[in-house]
């Protein structure tokens, strides 16, 4: 932000401690200071609201692979992030066309549902081209609608399972064994 702090200058935050589901004790750093105006529960609120944000960047980061370029110059990285966010805001456009579906289909199952993220992505990348050279692109994207609709998955609330970490990471990108790619 322009900001120049050295070494001698002092910084006014607000360290919230939190006692997770789990046990665990985590603790927030913020500049929200007012502990009237937001107390302990207000916080833990706001940190589960970004929660979406966070799991959608998993999804940029790990299955659209926004990290891996296909070529070092800053045009291709460029056009490779700009192209990766354009798919992942066509298929949230698409999934959003499938809300009527799906809640419909929800309403008759024991579960909610929504489309699955990686059958839907594979049905988008391997259109994309076509979607582009086609006269008429509205058949062209209720064709991927449909296809959207006919891969979905129970969303199951509360589920919580331990989180096994195969090795420590290195701010690189490796491949886990138990991760399959888009079809």
């Amino acid at each position: 932000m322009g900001i120049e702090i050295n070494k001698e200058a002092t910084i006014c935050i607000r360290l919230v401690k939190m006692l997770l589901n789990t046990g665990e004790t985590e603790i927030l750093i913020t500049n929200l200071y007012s502990t009237s105006l937001y107390t302990r529960a207000d916080m833990k609120e706001v940190y589960h609201f970004r929660w979406g944000v966070e799991t959608s960047y998993g999804y940029l980061k790990e299955e659209l692979l926004l990290g891996q370029f296909s070529g070092l110059r800053c045009i291709c990285i460029e056009q490779d992030f700009a192209a990766n966010l354009f798919l992942y805001n066509l298929q949230s456009l698409i999934e959003k066309q499938t809300e009527l579906y799906t809640a419909a289909v929800s309403r008759k199952r024991k579960y909610a549902y929504k489309i699955n993220k990686n059958t839907s992505w594979a049905s988008l990348k391997n259109r994309m081209v076509q979607l582009f050279l086609e006269n008429n692109s509205e058949i062209m994207l209720k064709e991927l609608e449909v296809l959207f609709e006919r891969y979905l998955e129970p969303v199951r609330p509360d589920r919580k399972f331990t989180r096994v970490k195969k090795r420590p990471p290195n701010g690189k990108f490796y491949t886990l064994t138990n991760y399959k790619r888009a079809l």
